[in-house]
């Protein structure tokens, strides 16, 4: 619309809004101001005597603006040359570009077709008495005669097979580029809904409290994270080996979980129907199956997916073990593999930074359950009576305060 020469000025309100309103009609007009790309200094078309102001424009069509048209500016005249004040003319060449295509085209006339047109004419010659000018050029205007043949351009020249190959293939390199574009487009519209329904699935696994399917997907979306590795240094800082750090977490372990001196029971008895099925299966229902399970281990969706022969089988196992006169614990129900977890916030340089999850086989976590369902009943009712400042079922702290300074008065 507007070039660089067009002076700029602190405008009120409504000065703006006419200015705003201006430039939308030449706009919409597809209309340039001419005289607006000239050098600043002599863009000013009204010399008063604080200064100078462009008020005055001439505009054309974008379409006929070329860079002759673009040099109009205003002129000094030496009309009333006494005045230092007032508008000066703008000069501008545009060019007058004149469209034909709407215009009638004109019919052949080159073979007379009336051919009575000449009698006139012919009447005149035969007549004693000549005719006057007048009558002779209307007779000869009424014979008409045969037109000139109209010049006509010569046929192009043949484009060579170069030129018109370069231009095909740029046709061809306009469809490739457009179907790149739309299947660039096609691909993020993929994408982004298969992003759509990843984070559904995380909302259906929030809502089940299905902790690995949760993590599982938020890997998924979030493939490239950083994930901190437990990496032992020794006293002097230095990087442990794989047999180093083992050595260093078995003795960690073992300060932390064996006591000094623990003395070797012997296991008694247990009647059969501590051990009976409809446990097992409680047991068998209450298996998470996505937890985590030690290395070389089923895992524990098997167990769950199998539970009506697994737990026949365990029933019977554990009833012949336990249930006799010389009860044995199965030596694989008493291990648990420890995994090592970074502590948040802290470096996992040192052992005293990292905690332990304990993992057992699926067979185990239903042996223990069932074993926690046979005694809970009378370990609570043994500890029921007792004062004791611990959390259970059913109790509280205060209750236990109170249990506690009851005890001490009596």
């Amino acid at each position: 619309v507007s070039g660089y020469g067009l002076l700029h000025r602190d405008l009120s309100e409504k000065e703006r809004a006419d200015q705003d309103h201006l430039m939308r009609i030449l706009q919409r007009h597809k209309l340039t101001a001419l005289n607006t790309w000239s050098r600043k200094s002599n863009a000013a078309t009204y010399v008063h005597a604080k200064g100078g102001s462009q008020i005055d424009f001439v505009c054309s069509r974008k379409s006929v603006a070329d860079g002759e048209a673009k040099r109009a500016r205003p002129v000094d005249t030496y009309m009333a040359g006494w005045r230092v004040t007032g508008h000066k003319p703008v000069i501008a060449s545009i060019p007058h570009r004149w469209t034909p295509w709407k215009q009638p085209k004109r019919q052949d006339n080159n073979v007379l077709k009336d051919l009575g047109d000449n009698a006139p004419l012919l009447r005149y010659c035969q007549e004693n008495q000549p005719c006057n000018v007048t009558q002779l050029r209307e007779a000869v205007q009424r014979a008409g005669g045969i037109a000139p043949m109209k010049a006509k351009k010569p046929e192009l020249a043949p484009v060579d097979d170069s030129i018109s190959g370069c231009w095909k293939l740029r046709r061809k390199l306009h469809i490739a580029q457009t179907a790149h574009r739309n299947l660039k487009k096609a691909l993020r519209a993929r994408k982004r809904q298969r992003t759509l329904e990843l984070l559904s699935q995380a909302e259906k696994a929030a809502s089940k409290n299905d902790v690995r399917g949760l993590y599982g997907i938020v890997n998924l979306l979030c493939p490239n994270k950083n994930a901190l590795r437990i990496r032992l240094r020794d006293k002097d800082g230095n990087l442990m080996c794989g047999a180093d750090e083992c050595r260093e977490l078995a003795q960690y372990a073992r300060e932390l979980f064996m006591a000094p001196e623990y003395p070797k029971l012997q296991l008694l008895p247990i009647a059969a129907e501590e051990m009976c099925i409809e446990r097992w299966l409680r047991a068998a229902r209450k298996l998470q199956a996505e937890k985590a399970a030690p290395n070389n281990s089923p895992p524990l969706r098997n167990w769950k997916q199998h539970s009506e022969p697994v737990v026949t089988i365990l029933q019977k196992l554990a009833s012949g073990s336990l249930c006799c006169e010389e009860p044995v614990i199965p030596t694989e129900w008493t291990e648990v593999q420890l995994a090592w977890l970074a502590k948040p916030r802290k470096s996992p340089s040192t052992p005293a930074n990292l905690r332990t999850v304990g993992l057992m086989a699926g067979d185990t976590k239903m042996f223990m359950m069932v074993l926690k369902e046979a005694i809970s009943e009378r370990v609570m009712q043994g500890l029921w009576d007792i004062p004791q400042f611990a959390y259970r079922k059913f109790s509280s702290t205060i209750d236990a305060l109170l249990r506690g300074s009851l005890h001490c008065e009596q």
